[in-house]
């Protein structure tokens, strides 16, 4: 290799690396559509003076034209942009313009040489308006090189030179071609970032969007549910006198209707009762009043009421109290009440026979409490999504299964408490409810 040649090489290939580093250092789609024109300019001035102007033309998002998006900032450019009198957003070819040679360039990935601006902007421009801004910008020829990306054509490049076609050297052309195969990978990425940047930009409006509709559901949670509880709280205390004689002698057919609605009244105010529960909480409004508790002392008061309801349906309901105290935990005492209330009157309300035993184990920092039941059991499909909102499992023995409610509140109140509910259940075999609390700070050893 000649001196000279080995110096072009070396001069081309340093060429190559500085546009690299400028134009695929920006991702912004404009910034980076500026940058390609004028960086490209920049660099052929190092080779040969005769380089006036850069042009950049893209296929458009419909995929009916190219267009020209960007134009190097130079006095010829400035020029030939005054002698056409047209705004630059507007000279769009039509890629059914398969006569055009800009199309041509970009459907065949092949560079092409035109002494005539007639040739490449008609019919965006007439004959006489192409041929007058081709002379006022002093070009005398152009090149005009596909920008491709992953085998697919994006655009085409036009280099406008002060010099006619056979004096344009395969030198420069393979320099031009080294240009344009980083100018691809350049709008490839910058599009696809500007892509990624505005469905960013969607989703966290949306997502804003959906944060206030949630405000808004909660608030109107709340709101319904402070407004129905007072009168249903006020029915259930009426029936209630009812039932007891105060307001005279009832029949019996009577007293049966009006246990009747008692009872549905009850699940009512047990169900806006959660919803309020659950707004509160997963809004972090509900207030927990933490103390450290001897969880058995807490676990054996409720049993006390709860076998109350076991014996009306000859279930035995046995708590395994250990011989020795538990650990201490931190806990909201009234709403780990709610909890195991929700948990065991669960066991006793779908176990047709035999019985719920509680007992707990201790196991890596935490007391774990089981709830074991010889109830109908719970399928896996069923288990999966058990304790989500307004969730029933399907239990074939006549009975509702509630507001679907129950379940995601307890695992929500033992989130707060750092611990966790988990469900064992075999269908034909029973289930078992567990849930951990780890001990209080001041027993961890």
């Amino acid at each position: 290799m000649s001196d000279d040649r080995a110096s072009h090489s070396r001069n081309t290939l340093e060429a190559v690396q500085r546009l690299e580093k400028i134009i695929l250092d920006t991702l912004d789609f404009r910034q980076v559509i500026q940058k390609i024109c004028d960086s490209v300019l920049n660099e052929l001035y190092f080779v040969d003076l005769s380089y006036r102007l850069v042009v950049l033309a893209l296929e458009n998002s419909d995929h009916t034209t190219l267009q020209i998006v960007a134009l190097s900032k130079t006095p010829e450019a400035e020029k030939a942009i005054q002698a056409a009198n047209i705004p630059l957003a507007q000279i769009q070819i039509p890629l059914a313009q398969t006569q055009n040679i800009m199309i041509r360039t970009w459907r065949d990935q092949s560079m092409q040489l035109t002494p005539n601006w007639s040739e490449v902007f008609h019919p965006a421009l007439t004959v006489e308006t192409a041929t007058n801004a081709q002379t006022a910008a002093g070009i005398q020829a152009s090149i005009l090189v596909p920008i491709v990306a992953k085998n697919k054509s994006l655009g085409v490049l036009l280099f406008g030179v002060a010099k006619p076609s056979e004096m344009i050297t395969d030198q420069e052309k393979d320099l031009i071609q080294g240009f344009t195969d980083i100018v691809g990978l350049a709008v490839e990425n910058a599009r696809l970032y500007s892509t990624l940047d505005a469905t960013g930009k969607q989703l966290s409006q949306a997502n804003e969007q959906l944060k206030e509709l949630d405000r808004l559901k909660d608030e109107f949670v709340s709101a319904a549910a402070h407004a129905l509880r007072s009168p249903m709280t006020a029915i259930k205390g009426y029936i209630s006198m009812v039932l007891e004689g105060d307001g005279g002698e009832v029949a019996s057919k009577a007293k049966e209707f009006l246990q009747g609605a008692y009872e549905g009244n009850d699940r009512l105010i047990r169900l806006v009762n959660h919803m309020l529960d659950i707004s509160r909480i997963e809004s972090g409004r509900l207030i927990f009043n933490i103390a450290d508790v001897q969880l058995e002392d807490v676990i054996q008061s409720e049993v006390s009421g709860l076998k109350i309801l076991a014996d009306q349906k000859g279930l035995s309901l046995n708590y395994e109290k250990p011989p020795t105290p538990l650990p201490i935990v931190s806990v909201d005492p009234d709403r780990l009440r709610e909890v195991i209330n929700n948990l065991v009157g669960n066991a006793i309300k779908f176990t047709q026979q035999g019985g719920i035993t509680i007992k707990h184990e201790m196991s890596g920092g935490f007391v774990v409490t089981h709830i074991i039941d010889t109830g109908p059991g719970i399928s896996p499909a069923d288990i999966a999504n058990l304790f989500q909102k307004f969730t029933q499992a399907r239990v074939n023995i006549g009975k509702s299964g509630g507001s679907g409610l129950g379940l995601y509140v307890s695992k929500l109140i033992i989130k707060e408490f750092h611990g966790d509910i988990t469900l064992k259940s075999q269908v034909g075999q029973g289930s078992t409810f567990s849930f951990s609390i780890p001990f209080a700070q001041k027993t961890v050893k």
